[in-house]
């Protein structure tokens, strides 16, 4: 009896091992014509965002055979991903799905990869069928179309979709506080995936959060920390000598700096440039060198910019003296008067 209730119990463990892997995997097989036999299909996360995420150019490789293919990819949680046929001269030939780690069957009906039959994975279907309506602008206003996907997260809480269509479709159209009380009413569970990670990285930039600190070399090639103005009020500004938005701001923002260079603050302006010698020219012709410059030359991948989530240029932070966000995006005519309101 005893060695009985051993192996149940051995066989237990085995059997939720055996679950849990399978939780964990994304099991894709699928059909495609023939005419694709020897090719080579790909399958990646479709990241739209930089950030400290997994690279998506990790993606999985399957040669079609005899009109089959097939992927196991190690995920946990809901994602977006897109299949291409590799080295393909074919333009916009692609195929986007949202999936969960599930057992999954695609079916191609068309050599665009545009009409498909999926089953086993029910997510994309119902984000098919509930949410892609919504966006029809025909239809409806953009203010119609974000009430009714804000409508439609709070009435569907535990829906892996959630994050996806906060982050994807909400986020820049609604304020901070609305952004905040949509998060905060999604489960945990279901913030794990990539699109709940970068919403938690994006709210940690929001009014009244402590502003992430950083360290990158000047004009000079000295070392500036944020951290080392703590006590003043700092205005990040983000920009480039390329921005033409830019370079149409800086007046401003030389006339808000000069409007309050009385009062207790710094500014430290990142670059986004990648070259040396156009950075430095434009800060000599818009005057801008009573402040400190920094930049890595990496343009877009400063990673400055990459740890504030700058999407698009001008952009800037102001800091309090303790070190928290008070205001983002403070530009245009009024730019000198609202900075005055601010700062003490």
């Amino acid at each position: 009896m005893r060695f009985f209730l051993k192996e149940c119990l051995i066989f237990a463990l085995v059997a939720l091992s055996l679950m849990a892997k399978a939780q964990d995997t994304l099991t894709i097989n699928g059909s495609i014509d023939k005419v694709f036999n020897g090719r080579v299909l790909c399958i990646n996360p479709m990241y739209t965002y930089g950030s400290d995420l997994p690279n998506p150019k990790n993606y999985v490789e399957s040669i079609v055979k005899e009109g089959k293919f097939s992927f196991s990819i190690p995920v946990k949680e809901l994602e977006l991903y897109l299949i291409v046929i590799k080295d393909d001269s074919v333009k916009n030939r692609f195929a986007r799905f949202l999936l969960l780690p599930k057992k999954t069957e695609i079916v191609f009906l068309d050599t665009l990869l545009k009409k498909y039959h999926l089953t086993g994975n029910d997510i994309d279907k119902e984000y098919h069928d509930s949410i892609v309506p919504i966006y029809n602008t025909r239809k409806f206003t953009p203010e119609q179309i974000h009430k009714s996907l804000t409508s439609w997260i709070e009435g569907h809480l535990n829906s892996p979709l959630n994050t996806f269509l906060l982050k994807e479709s909400l986020l820049k159209y609604i304020s901070d506080e609305e952004a905040l009380r949509l998060y905060n009413l999604i489960p945990d569970s279901l913030k794990a995936n990539s699109y709940g990670k970068e919403l938690k990285s994006i709210i940690a930039l929001y009014v009244g959060k402590t502003a992430p600190d950083f360290s990158q070399l000047d004009t000079a090639g000295a070392e500036i920390s944020l951290s080392q103005f703590r006590g003043k009020y700092v205005l990040i500004d983000f920009w480039a000598s390329w921005c033409g938005p830019c370079r149409k701001e800086n007046p401003n923002l030389v006339d808000a700096i000069k409007k309050n260079s009385h009062k207790n603050l710094e500014v430290i302006s990142v670059s986004l440039d990648d070259k040396r010698e156009p950075w430095i020219a434009a800060i000599k012709k818009d005057g801008l060198g009573s402040w400190k410059h920094i930049s890595d030359l990496k343009g877009w991948k400063n990673q400055i910019a990459k740890r504030y989530k700058v999407r698009s240029i001008p952009c800037n932070f102001l800091i309090d003296p303790d070190g928290k966000i008070i205001a983002k995006n403070l530009r245009g005519e009024t730019f000198p008067t609202e900075l005055s309101k601010l700062i003490h």
